[in-house]
């Protein structure tokens, strides 16, 4: 029979404990910016996220001079355009109301010249 002192101890129990410390801290960040819902047109694209769909963002993905927006609504029924103007080069445009108690209740991505995708409903409140 064979007994393992010190270091082999030492090692399996510091693999453990940092195994244990990655797989909480992915469980715990993981939600707070999880993608909701995703709508594209082309390359083109909106998205909602954080834990209760209460960030937006649009992006022009395609560099055809067409502006892209997205068309939203809150949680109390207020509607809201949001713009992304300048092309692909620029990351897009972002609405954030994680400090209200308003979320983004659905949305729908529209370019010019392009039309408007369907109105997407989101999780809302607690939905991730």
């Amino acid at each position: 029979m064979r007994f393992y002192r010190g270091s082999v101890l030492k090692h399996m129990t510091r693999l453990g404990v940092a195994g244990l410390a990655a797989a909480a801290s992915l469980a715990v960040a993981a939600p707070a910016d999880a993608t909701s819902r995703v709508l594209y047109h082309g390359s083109d694209w909106a998205r909602t996220f954080y834990i209760n769909d209460d960030v937006i963002t649009v992006n022009d993905g395609e560099a055809d001079g067409h502006t892209v927006w997205v068309d939203y609504y809150l949680n109390n029924g207020s509607f809201h355009r949001l713009y992304d103007l300048n092309g692909p080069n620029n990351g897009g445009a972002i609405a954030d109301y994680r400090l209200t108690p308003y979320w983004i209740s659905k949305f729908r991505l529209c370019e010019y010249e392009g039309g408007c995708t369907s109105y997407l409903p989101t999780d809302g409140l607690g939905g991730h």
